[in-house]
């Protein structure tokens, strides 16, 4: 049977392919229309098409190949950048003066006092993103939307940890807050991310206006930051150096002080962050790991359990006090270390053991059991003595 595609979805069509009787072939626009991608974009999908059973004119083809050909425009056509708009309307570049360009120099202070005083400038490019307003809001009240996505962003910033801050200024270090409308976004509304030392406040096409305060949330500034500074070549994650920073690095003086006490003299303890987590990190990316699913946001919780259980497995075998124990310890443990490592298989444990090699207690796990049980870490020391 020959079907016939209605009028109205016909020019959609046509602006995204060529038509050929009895066949549709694809064919590419090099520099699509604002009006093309938009008549694509606001056509009825899937799109609308009638049986015919008389002879039909050049549009017309069998119904396969129409199937065929149509499946995806409209998941292409919402992954177009719509062109930059050639001007704007009078009372939209008004509202856009008025509410946004005369405001920035406040708003550039704001945020730079939100950001620990450095300074920081604000980047945006009405133009690229007008194309995507749908609703009243973004149409009518563009530069006052403009002015409320940098405001709530700054608000977020202001209201985050100085250690986020911080991490802020270091990885976006271009220091410009920029606006884009991200066509291949895969959130519902608004984001955020770090690209070329810019801090981006990412909108999906649909979503001009809608959920603002939602772009610099804390969820989405952190997911940045993780993405910035892994991209960037950093040995730890922002993720995971925020867990160390809450969790290991002010306790791991204590913690030594601790085991020093109970085994008579003092000992190093060596986590080997980097090269536990690039084995975590690893372990991660592959299909069906054990690995628990947020090893990276409890990096820094899971270091100090290791260590913490040490502590808790040397009182429960009853080192402290005991010379005979301690100077078995140090005469295993030469070089009175205990490292922290992954391996491929352990060799007794179920989750973790304890190995010495070179004069160096080593807590050892297994990537895909990392986490698991940390209490247990050194339990069986002594059978090393």
């Amino acid at each position: 049977m020959i079907w016939r595609i209605n009028s109205a979805s016909l020019v959609a069509l046509r602006i995204a392919t060529s038509f050929i009787p009895g066949r549709l072939q694809k064919r590419t626009l090099a520099q699509p229309s604002v009006q093309a991608l938009q008549a694509i974009k606001s056509a009825s999908w899937p799109l609308t098409v009638t049986p015919v059973h008389y002879p039909l004119h050049f549009y017309s083809f069998p119904m396969d190949s129409f199937r065929n050909i149509v499946s995806n425009i409209s998941d292409l056509a919402d992954k177009m950048s719509l062109p930059r708009a050639d001007k704007l309307s009078l009372m939209v570049r008004k509202n856009v003066r008025d509410q946004f360009e005369e405001e920035k120099p406040n708003l550039e202070a704001k945020l730079t006092k939100a950001l620990l005083g450095v300074p920081w400038t604000i980047d945006v490019d009405p133009l690229s993103i007008y194309p995507y307003a749908e609703s009243s809001y973004a149409k009518n009240s563009f530069g006052s939307m403009l002015n409320e996505y940098i405001s709530r962003a700054t608000t977020s910033l202001d209201w985050s940890q100085e250690s986020i801050k911080s991490n802020v200024n270091t990885l976006a270090s271009a220091h410009v807050l920029t606006i884009e409308v991200d066509p291949s976004a895969t959130f519902k509304y608004c984001s955020c991310d770090i690209k070329d030392g810019k801090l981006r406040i990412l909108v999906a096409p649909k979503g001009l206006g809608t959920n603002i305060s939602e772009a610099v949330a804390d969820n989405n500034l952190k997911k940045a930051l993780n993405d910035a500074s892994v991209s960037g070549g950093n040995k730890l994650s922002f993720v995971a150096e925020e867990g160390l920073a809450k969790y290991w690095y002010p306790n791991k003086s204590e913690i030594e002080a601790k085991a020093a006490k109970i085994l008579g003299q003092p000992v190093k303890l060596d986590p080997r962050l980097e090269e536990n987590y690039a084995a975590l990190k690893a372990e991660s990316e592959k299909p069906g790991t054990t690995l628990i699913k947020h090893w990276e946001n409890n990096f820094g919780n899971s270091v100090y359990g290791y260590f913490n259980g040490l502590v808790s497995q040397l009182e429960w075998q009853k080192f402290p006090g005991d010379d005979m124990l301690q100077e078995g310890f140090f005469d295993v443990v030469s070089k009175a270390e205990i490292a922290l490592r992954t391996v491929g298989a352990l060799k007794k444990g179920n989750y973790n053991e304890s190995v010495v090699e070179d004069g160096v207690l080593y807590l050892q796990t297994t990537p895909g059991k990392w986490a698991t049980n940390v209490q247990d870490a050194g339990a069986n020391i002594t059978d090393l003595l």
